[in-house]
C-alpha cells in the first residue's frame, strides 16, 4: 500500500467514523435516549468523566476550546445539575470539576442507547466486533495521549 492509498483509507476512515457518531445521535435521539447538549458541552462531559477532578484551564486545553467558553459551559452544566465544583485540597483558589450522579446515570443511558443502535445496527461476527472495538481503542487512546500535556496531573477525590 503506497502513501497515496494510506492517506484515502485514514480520509475514509474519519468519514466513516463520523458518520457512525451522526447516526448513533440521531438515531438514540429518536428513540428518546439522547441527551440535549451542545457539541461543546457534549466534549467538556467527555473530558470531566474521562479526567475527573479538572480545573476549567486543563478542560480548555484538553478540548482545544476557549478558556471563557468552557467558563459558560460549566456554569450552564452547574445549572444542568452535571458538575459540580470543589475546591482543591491544596489550594483553595483552585476549583476541581467532578461530575454528578446525574450526569454519571445520564452518560450510562446514552451509552445504553448507543450501544442499542449499533447493536440493531450490526449483523457481522462478534470476533470482527471485538477487534474492531480494539482497533478503535488503541487509535483513540493514542490519539488523546498525543494531545494531552505531561504537567495536566490530577488529583484523586
Amino acid at each position: 500500500m503506497d502513501d497515496t492509498d494510506v492517506d484515502a483509507t485514514f480520509v475514509e476512515l474519519a468519514a466513516v467514523a463520523n458518520d457512525i457518531v451522526r447516526e448513533m445521535r440521531v438515531r438514540s435521539a429518536a428513540t428518546g435516549t439522547d441527551a440535549p447538549l451542545t457539541q461543546n458541552l457534549s466534549q467538556i462531559m467527555s473530558c470531566v468523566h474521562g479526567a475527573p477532578g479538572s480545573t476549567p484551564s486543563q478542560i480548555a486545553t484538553r478540548t482545544g476550546l476557549q478558556r471563557a467558553n468552557v467558563s459558560t459551559a460549566l456554569k450552564e452544566l452547574r445549572e444542568r445539575g452535571f458538575v459540580e465544583s470543589v475546591p482543591d485540597e491544596h489550594d483553595r483558589r483552585v476549583v476541581r470539576i467532578f461530575s454528578t450522579r446525574a450526569a454519571d446515570d445520564t452518560l450510562a443511558s446514552l451509552r445504553s442507547g448507543w450501544a442499542a443502535v449499533l447493536a440493531d445496527a450490526w449483523d457481522g461476527d462478534p470476533d470482527a466486533l471485538a477487534r474492531a472495538t480494539r482497533t478503535l481503542t488503541a487509535l483513540r487512546d493514542r490519539l488523546t495521549a498525543a494531545a494531552e500535556p505531561a504537567d495536566l496531573s490530577l488529583p484523586t477525590r
